[in-house]
């Protein structure tokens, strides 16, 4: 806190601002931001100070085990979702015998419309195991793959 400053302006690098005398900011991304503080006196002199934040969001991710395309509006679609995350790169769903009965790539991250709804070639599928494969781009510029099982459940 400067000594005798009546104003306060934090730039927090981000585009976000504030007034507040003690703020608190979150970053919504990973990335080098230069913070300052503009403090004035009663007599409006300016007094800055600035530093180099760097922040690095670790991406939290999941992909569920296990869905419902029943239709009751509750877990209907089989999607990654998480923070920290860009997009995804790509999504692949394959039956037991290995046949891709899913796919789409370069898609929004959280996104349910762009999901898997248990379909294939328009039919419902019967419940059952299957086995997908996952890329994520991160907000940190890294690319996660994820590959496990998920159980499509009525």
């Amino acid at each position: 806190q400067s000594s005798g400053a009546t104003q306060y302006l934090w730039l927090f690098g981000d585009g976000d601002s504030s007034i507040l005398v003690n703020p608190s900011h979150t970053y919504l991304h990973s990335g080098n931001y230069t913070a300052c503080l503009i403090a004035r006196n009663n007599g409006g002199c300016p007094d800055t100070a600035c530093k180099l934040i760097t922040i690095n969001l670790i991406p939290v991710i999941d992909v569920p085990n296990a869905f419902s395309p029943n239709g009751d509006g509750s877990n209907d679609i089989f999607y990654p979702r998480g923070s920290g995350i860009f997009s995804i790169k790509s999504i692949k769903v394959f039956s037991r015998w290995g046949e891709v009965i899913y796919q789409k790539n370069n898609i929004k991250a959280n996104d349910p419309s762009t999901g898997w709804d248990g379909k294939f070639k328009g039919a419902q599928l019967n419940p059952d195991v299957y086995v997908y494969i996952v890329e994520v781009s991160c907000d940190n510029n890294t690319i996660l793959t994820f590959k496990g099982n998920v159980a499509l459940i009525k």
